[in-house]
């Protein structure tokens, strides 16, 4: 009886083996495919730039440069209690380590490294509101498009509150940082103004 039992349980094992090798490579496929499908919307990395399937994304959709073809972006860094020592809105190009690095050094209130990008592939493409003296402001860049002409359209979201929103008392900066493949443009930066409505 104990026989019959383990060589059961056995057979069971075997097969649990079999359907797990088998049933694999369609799990990782699977997987493979999500990540890829996430990063060609360009929801972008995280904070630090760097590899992964964005970044091979975003390699594929910037050589194209056809009319009205978005270029895959990656986000580099977003935030609103930073300080990059710009009173008004700002828009920047970023093309080496060293204007990356200059920038960073405007910053107020931050101590660790700054986000990590390889110029040697990638264009960094900067959109700073300046200080605003509540909550409730947010800039986003949501596209990158070479035109008809071959200049590449930023469009910029910037969000006010409205008159009858409840904001914070408090400074804040906000700014909006993506990495593109490298390229020399030229950029031209397209601001879309958004006012919440609040009741």
């Amino acid at each position: 009886m104990r026989l019959v039992s383990a060589l059961v349980i056995s057979i069971l094992l075997v097969g649990l083996v079999v359907a797990v090798a088998v049933a694999s490579p369609f799990m990782s496929s699977y997987i493979g495919t999500s990540q890829d499908q996430a990063g060609s919307t360009g929801d972008g990395g995280g904070p630090s730039a760097g590899g992964g399937s964005g970044a091979g994304d975003a390699n594929d959709g910037a050589d194209g440069g056809e009319s009205g073809a978005s270029v895959i972006v990656e986000d580099v860094w977003e935030s609103t209690h930073i300080s990059f020592g710009y009173e008004e809105p700002t828009y920047l190009v970023i093309q080496t380590e060293e204007e990356w690095l200059m920038l960073w050094g405007r910053a107020s209130g931050f101590d660790i490294t700054p986000p990590f990008v390889d110029f040697r592939t990638h264009t960094v493409l900067a959109a700073i509101l300046g200080t605003k003296p509540t909550t409730g402001y947010a800039i986003r860049i949501d596209a990158i498009a070479p035109d008809e002409n071959a200049v590449y359209e930023v469009n910029v979201r910037v969000v006010s509150p409205g008159a009858n929103c409840l904001t914070g008392q408090s400074l804040t900066y906000p700014v909006h940082m993506v990495m593109i493949q490298k390229s020399d443009g030229p950029f031209q930066f397209v601001i879309n103004p958004v006012v919440v409505g609040c009741g």
